[in-house]
């Protein structure tokens, strides 16, 4: 099902993922993806992120983390957890993004 407000758009997804964005996703790049559980995300100068946190597909958190150096590539390290399906989600400037991450 689909929540509507102003400039504001929350999707739920019962089986797969959730979606939570104001806008398309051109405020970071995750590569590469699938991976090893070794990738990068790469923000734009303009964008500040301030936390990432990663899930598995159970919902258990399997990283957390800030980005109070405001680096503009982060590179993550995953290859002790499970091949699969991830979920990273982000905050940058006050909006919350959700992305698949796939570890082969």
């Amino acid at each position: 099902s689909v929540i509507e407000t102003a400039n504001y758009q929350r999707q739920f997804d019962l089986n797969t993922s959730i979606s939570d964005s104001r806008m398309n996703n051109n405020s970071f790049i995750i590569y590469p993806n699938p991976n090893n559980g070794q990738f990068t995300i790469s923000t734009p100068p303009y964008e500040k992120t301030t936390w990432i946190e990663i899930f598995n597909s159970l919902g258990q958190r399997v990283y957390s983390g800030s980005n109070s150096d405001q680096l503009l590539e982060k590179q993550i390290d995953l290859s002790t957890q499970e091949k699969g399906i991830y979920f990273l989600r982000m905050n940058i400037v006050g909006v919350n993004y959700i992305e698949r991450i796939v570890i082969k």
